[in-house]
């Protein structure tokens, strides 16, 4: 008897507050399992949903947004267990707004490089975006923020 190998991976989808972190979870599932909303921060605490196909099982957990400190721009670690969330990964999928790159996006970014877990950043939104000829000068920007270290 031959027995089939078996895969699975843990997806951590991360960014700020009303990026579409649940939408695209919802999406990729193919269920509403995570409410969506104009509201901030409607998520309060990590929403999995797994994915299975063949031999292969994703098992995807939607972050709240992270949130900042008005005073200083530091992410406020009580609000959001990113650092445990993170441990986990297999990868972790960052979620953008647009091309409204910001100092937040920016923080984010660095801290999630620093678990030397692959990253994919995905630009929502585009279709938002009136003149598409911005997104690719916005791509190379991303590309030369050395996501593989």
């Amino acid at each position: 008897m031959k027995i089939k190998k078996k895969y699975c991976g843990h997806v951590i989808i991360v960014g700020k507050a009303n990026v579409g972190k649940s939408t695209l979870l919802n999406n990729i599932i193919g269920k509403k399992i995570s409410i969506v909303s104009r509201k901030k921060n409607t998520t309060q605490s990590n929403i999995t949903g797994i994915k299975t196909e063949d031999n292969y099982q994703s098992i995807y957990i939607d972050t709240p947004g992270v949130v900042f400190d008005k005073n200083n721009n530091q992410m406020k670690h009580h609000k959001n267990n990113f650092y445990q969330t993170t441990q986990i990964a297999t990868l972790i999928i960052f979620i953008i707004d647009r091309i409204d790159w910001t100092i937040h996006d920016e923080i984010i970014l660095n801290e999630i490089k620093k678990t030397k877990i692959p990253i994919l950043i995905i630009i929502n939104k585009i279709d938002k975006i009136s003149n598409k000829i911005i997104l690719l000068p916005f791509i190379n920007f991303l590309k030369k923020k050395k996501l593989i270290l």
